[in-house]
């Protein structure tokens, strides 16, 4: 009887820790350590991700009013017509530039 339990024993160990199974478990561990450190990156990136927001939202925020500006200023520069050499010059040289900025300001508003 005793015996026949020494081998059953025996057989069991042999089973549960078969070189196989080891390497097995060993690659389970390593998986689950690459997965907490991706886990770990994925909340700093999202943290990351936010401040940048919050920064972009911020800055968007305060140029706002200055976009407007602008926007106004062209659009009445552009309804006054060449009032001076200057602006006829200006207006000669580079219209696309004018109306650029617009869509630009549009754009932020």
């Amino acid at each position: 009887m005793m015996a026949g339990l020494m081998t059953l024993v025996q057989l069991h160990i042999q089973l549960k820790f078969s070189p196989s199974r080891l390497m097995t478990l060993d690659q389970l561990a390593k998986e689950q350590s690459r997965a907490e450190a991706l886990s770990a990156e994925v909340l700093q990136l999202s943290a990351r991700l936010q401040q940048a927001t919050q920064a972009f939202n911020g800055l968007a925020r305060l140029n706002k009013p200055v976009l407007r500006n602008i926007e106004s200023s062209l659009i009445k520069m552009k309804q006054d017509g060449p009032v001076t050499a200057v602006n006829a010059k200006a207006n000669q040289l580079n219209p696309p530039f004018i109306l650029n900025l617009v869509k630009v300001a549009h754009f932020y508003l």
